[in-house]
């Protein structure tokens, strides 16, 4: 049973992670794919988070808009992820792809375990 979890959760990862596969195989070589695989809005916006993971820990603030914000904890796991992988020399546009692939292999297997356990 546990074997079947891991296999099913690579597989599914697998299965959401083509789509960002594709679009950079399927770009042409003068055209840059940014990567947007779902909603825009949603994915620039998480983006930024990434992004600004570069030069903070935890904490983001809103940069669509032209209103000072304060810094929130909104989006904290986007901003310590692309803290993260920034600093080992991941630009914003793969490691956000990376993460949301782990958190979403993550994801599957502990709902998984929880699937089992009840």
């Amino acid at each position: 049973m546990e074997a079947t979890l891991i296999i099913l959760s690579f597989i599914y990862t697998g299965v959401l992670s083509l789509n960002y596969i594709l679009g950079i195989i399927q770009s042409p070589p003068w055209l840059v794919f940014l990567g947007t695989v779902h909603h825009p809005q949603d994915y620039f916006y998480y983006l930024s988070q990434f992004a600004q993971g570069a030069t903070r820990w935890f904490t983001t603030v809103d940069l669509y808009t032209p209103e000072a914000t304060k810094p929130s904890l909104v989006g904290w796991t986007n901003v310590l992820a692309g803290r993260l992988l920034s600093g080992v020399g991941i630009p914003p546009i793969p490691g956000y792809q990376i993460a949301l692939t782990l958190f979403t292999l993550v994801f599957f297997l502990l709902v998984g375990r929880l699937l089992t356990v009840i």
